[in-house]
């Protein structure tokens, strides 16, 4: 009888300690995700998402909850088809637990990222060097290299000045098959030369690169990062 009293104190230890380390992790995970949600508002969103990873670590899984900050910010980085796949998931998986309000949220959310990728049907999608991009709709005109890169940045969202190897290959897999809406014309890449006062242009002419002073005047064609 003695024998059976102590293997069932041990026993009992053993799943208050295993129950006390578990409330600690989840107590942890509370924490992460508000600090996730504070740079979220932030607008530090690669921060938010380290503090997502720590609070799921923490539990050993992901929930509704840093799933849903997910899809806040593919959208808020404007990368709707991420957003939308984080979506299909999120209804898929977590939305029978989840409490309404949240599903809810989500809900008005996903309406907002279909309403951008049916109003953005002609955007263009391709891979660099293993790299997934988008690549503007449209030219945003002529000008000086400063002016493209401030043109560029000022669409948001991670939209720059394509690099010299991004440009040759739009002119190779795009404008070579009539594809992207690109001019028979040099534009600018983000390369400068060695010479402070020029940079490289790629020329959809002869279909190689130039250096040329930054003053003078070329097409623009913004790219981002998937």
């Amino acid at each position: 009888m003695r024998i059976k009293i102590i293997i069932i104190v041990i026993l009992m230890a053993i799943f208050y300690k295993s129950a006390f380390a578990q409330l600690d992790e989840n107590r942890k995970a509370k924490q992460y995700f508000t600090k996730a949600q504070k740079q979220f508002d932030k607008g530090d969103y690669k921060a938010s998402l380290d503090f997502i990873k720590k609070a799921e670590n923490s539990i050993g899984t992901k929930v509704a909850h840093t799933q849903a900050l997910r899809i806040k910010i593919a959208y808020n980085l404007g990368n709707f088809i991420q957003a939308k796949d984080l979506f299909d998931d999120y209804t898929k998986n977590y939305t029978k637990d989840a409490p309404k309000e949240l599903n809810d949220e989500v809900l008005a959310m996903s309406v907002k990222i279909v309403d951008v990728i049916e109003s953005g049907k002609n955007q263009i999608f391709m891979t660099v060097n293993g790299q997934n991009l988008e690549v503007y709709s449209k030219d945003l005109g002529e000008m000086t290299w400063e002016n493209a890169k401030d043109a560029c940045n000022k669409l948001g969202a991670g939209w720059r000045l394509p690099t010299k190897e991004e440009l040759e290959q739009f002119y190779l897999q795009l404008y070579t098959n009539g594809k992207g809406n690109f001019k028979r014309a040099s534009y600018w890449s983000s390369a400068e030369s060695v010479n402070y006062y020029f940079a490289w242009s790629f020329s959809f002419i002869f279909g190689r690169p130039s250096n040329f002073n930054k003053d003078y005047s070329f097409n623009v064609r913004a790219v981002r990062s998937l």
